[in-house]
């Protein structure tokens, strides 16, 4: 993993921003998801006495596969990214942070990584069921045919097995 730390020593009173770009191999994803060229972070770090939050975003693109057609597709996504970072051993009233990583870095310590934090976004913001287009008819389950690009001739009759005594008394 490529390191996206912050130097906590260098950040000054106010507005501190950091930009990274990160291949698959860098965030160590390349099992889980396919990205489709670097992913681009860039992070507004604001420090407020020892107060330190960060806001921006992670942007990526995907290669993916359609769950329905199985034809390869092509997917972009910005994702907001919100971190508070907490000294250890320091309290503060964190109730209020729905969306945000929280990151702890302890009392010697002179960056912080938020490699991490980046690496569960790519992978959490990949759709579990990837679709071309919203309406797509996926393969036909008996000749396999691509719905989309063609229609078969294949009779789909799908009888409950509940009902076929019935069927079978109204034949006779």
């Amino acid at each position: 993993m490529i390191p996206m730390e912050i130097d906590l020593r260098s950040l000054t009173e106010g507005l501190n921003l950091f930009t990274w770009e990160a291949t698959a191999s860098d965030l160590e994803v390349e099992e889980e998801v396919g990205l489709n060229g670097p992913a681009r972070v860039a992070l507004t770090v604001v420090k407020a006495g020892e107060a330190l939050t960060a806001h921006g975003e992670v942007a990526f693109g995907l290669k993916l596969t359609c769950s329905r057609c199985l034809e390869p597709l092509d997917q972009a996504l910005d994702v907001a990214v919100n971190v508070v970072f907490q000294k250890a051993g320091e309290v503060r009233d964190l109730q209020d942070l729905d969306d945000t990583n929280l990151v702890f870095y302890g009392e010697d310590d002179t960056s912080v990584n938020v490699v991490t934090q980046i690496r569960d976004i790519v992978i959490l913001e990949a759709p579990m069921k990837p679709l071309c287009f919203e309406a797509c008819a996926g393969l036909c389950p008996l000749c396999g045919a691509n719905r989309n690009r063609e229609t078969c001739s294949c009779r789909r009759e799908e009888i409950d097995p509940r009902w076929e005594a019935l069927r079978q008394f109204k034949t006779q």
